[in-house]
C-alpha cells in the first residue's frame, strides 16, 4: 500500500493588484493504456501544461527555479535527460 502524500508550500506575494492564487493539485487517477501512442503523447503535454500554469501563477519565483533544477538533476539521475523514448 502506497501512502497518499500532501505538501504545502509558501505561494508568491501579492505584487500591486496582483494576487497569486491557492492552487490544489490533485493526482490521484492512474494514467489509462491508451491505444494509440499519440494519445499518451498528448495526455503528457496537456498535464504538464496544466501543473506549469498552476505553478507558474502561484509560486515564487525562486521556488521555480529551483522546481526546474531539481527536477533536470532527478532525470540525469536516472539518465533520462533528453531521451527521445518516452
Amino acid at each position: 500500500m502506497v501512502d497518499d502524500k500532501e505538501v504545502e508550500v509558501y505561494k508568491a506575494q501579492q505584487t500591486g493588484d496582483r494576487i497569486p492564487p491557492s492552487v490544489r493539485i490533485i493526482i490521484d487517477t492512474q494514467m489509462p493504456d491508451f491505444v494509440h501512442f499519440q494519445e499518451s503523447i498528448d495526455t503528457f503535454e496537456k498535464d504538464a501544461a496544466a501543473i506549469v500554469d498552476a505553478l507558474w501563477l502561484s509560486l515564487p519565483q525562486g521556488t521555480i527555479d529551483r522546481v526546474v533544477i531539481k527536477i533536470l538533476e532527478k532525470d540525469w539521475g536516472n539518465k533520462r535527460l533528453f531521451s527521445t523514448s518516452i
